[in-house]
């Protein structure tokens, strides 16, 4: 194929993606505005606060999170929650979903109704546009042959879809590594219980698919992280007065330190992924961090 027919087939992907997005009224992914958004509004916070996003993005935990072959994984605070997704784009070809809550809830979120069937639309959203622009090998055709507005106003819909989506996207290796970034998730619309029941469902979903996830999940609330008990996962509890020394904070320096720990995670992927007959080492396990 030429690189013009590569151009004009990646095209009319995201043409078809679009389309299909508008059809079944799934948001335009905005996961990249959202991060920047976020970021931008480091600025505006004072240096006690400040503090607090350099004690957080340098904390071991999160720097296991970020490096180790997953374990656990879930986080703290909106501006920190932000940071790490733009980091890992800037640094790697990993596929990064974002959803965050704040930001919704700021803008009305596009459409009311349960904020975790929001929260999966935008993910499926992000998720079907990667494969359109990324994945020109993986067919498309199945979406708008059996995935209407309908079909798509579920949780458990729009997860069968998702999980369905990434087992498409490991069967060959190239994309078995999944971020997912979910932030502020007690400020969803709706029920917390209905919340946590569909994220959870999600969790279990997504450990059913052959991609290796790392999953933070920050602001949970007590009747969140009372169901989480039963996992094994990191918990990170921030405290309100961190004592950095008012020394502001240096986005760029805090990256540099962070890519060496996302380094580390893609050189163990590498190694991953030597045959098994040459290699014994199996990263499978899912990684969640929980901020609260």
């Amino acid at each position: 194929m030429t690189n013009s027919e590569s151009y004009t087939s990646s095209r009319s992907r995201r043409a078809l993606v679009r389309k299909w997005l508008r059809d079944t009224a799934l948001p335009k992914p905005i996961s990249r505005k959202d991060v920047e958004e976020c970021l931008g509004d480091v600025e505006t916070l004072n240096l006690r606060e400040k503090d607090s996003i350099r004690w957080m993005i340098e904390l071991n935990e999160i720097k296991r999170w970020l490096k180790d072959p997953p374990i656990e994984a879930s986080n703290p605070m909106t501006a920190t929650s932000a940071f790490f997704p733009k980091t890992i784009l800037t640094n790697t070809d990993f596929l990064v979903l974002t959803y965050f809550g704040d930001l919704r809830v700021a803008d009305g979120g596009g459409e009311t109704g349960r904020g975790s069937v929001l929260m999966m639309k935008s993910l499926v959203s992000q998720l079907v546009l990667h494969v359109a622009e990324r994945r020109p090998d993986i067919s498309l055709d199945f979406l708008k042959k059996r995935f209407n507005q309908k079909s798509l106003t579920s949780s458990p819909k729009l997860i069968s879809l998702f999980c369905r989506i990434l087992d498409r996207l490991s069967e060959d290796g190239q994309g078995n590594v999944v971020f997912i970034v979910i932030d502020s998730v007690s400020n969803f619309h709706g029920s917390m219980k209905d919340a946590a029941e569909d994220v959870l469902s999600l969790l279990d979903a997504v450990e059913q698919t052959d991609v290796t996830s790392k999953v933070l999940l920050t602001d949970l609330g007590p009747l969140f992280m009372a169901r989480l008990q039963e996992r094994q996962i990191e918990e990170l509890f921030i405290p309100d007065n961190v004592d950095g020394g008012r020394n502001d904070v240096n986005l760029e320096e805090l990256d540099m330190d962070t890519s060496l720990s996302i380094e580390c995670f893609r050189s163990s992927q590498r190694r991953d992924s030597v045959p098994d007959d040459e290699s014994e080492v199996s990263l499978r396990d899912d990684g969640y961090i929980i901020g609260s």
